[in-house]
């Protein structure tokens, strides 16, 4: 399933960009590494990019979501 989705860069200091390939939009949601969500959008579009210049650098979780399933997607690095 993680196959179908990429997010870029990684590791990243600006912005990420999330795209699916078989979705137009999905779930997003960005969990901390003590597991506090810090970012959650219901309606993301492929390629849409999201803002992470104030987060604190980490390791965070990405899960992404459509109808058909769950992802949990290879840590997300924040430098």
């Amino acid at each position: 399933i993680a196959d179908n989705v990429t997010v870029y860069p990684n590791p990243a200091k600006d912005f990420i960009a999330i795209k699916m390939n078989n979705a137009l939009s999905f779930q997003v949601s960005i969990l901390g590494s003590n597991g506090a969500l810090v970012y959650k959008n219901d309606q993301f579009i492929s390629g849409q990019q999201i803002n992470i210049v104030n987060y604190e650098p980490g390791i965070y979780i990405m899960k992404i979501y459509n109808s058909n399933f769950e992802s949990v997607i290879p840590p997300l690095i924040i430098k």
